[in-house]
């Protein structure tokens, strides 16, 4: 069966850039100062599999009973992984629709801070979009 699909899927032309600054606060930063933040869903599946993972310690190992318990922690996992490349693609694909330009930060946290190397008194944050 063939379909003829007469959609138009070309992405406009844009003159826009943006720069983005991963964080731990929030997921990312942009340099125009719009804040994204994480996903409040895995609070709640969080909660989810530490439950399960707290029943499945208590089975024994072995039985049908835990591997019922075992599947059940490998399905909350599995949910929480496609919830957060869910949210990610999503907004991967609006920043992509939005501009033209993207620059991402690229920083290497074991260069930020070498505590081997120096003090506390020596150690200083750098102040970036976060």
């Amino acid at each position: 069966m063939r379909v003829n699909d007469t959609r138009n899927l070309s992405l406009k032309s844009l003159t826009k850039q943006i720069g983005i600054d991963l964080g731990i606060t929030s997921l990312l930063t942009t340099s125009e100062g719009e804040k994204f933040a994480n996903p409040k869903n895995h609070y709640k599946l969080h909660k989810k599999l530490r439950l399960a993972q707290k029943s499945l310690s208590r089975k024994t190992k072995g039985s049908n009973n835990y591997h019922k318990a075992r599947i059940k922690v490998a399905r909350i996992h599995a949910k929480i992984k496609d919830s957060r490349l869910d949210y990610t693609h999503k907004l991967t694909t609006q920043l992509i629709r939005e501009n033209q330009t993207i620059v991402v930060e690229d920083l290497g946290v074991k260069n930020l801070v070498r505590e081997s190397q120096s003090t506390p008194e020596q150690l200083v944050m750098p102040t970036g979009l976060n």
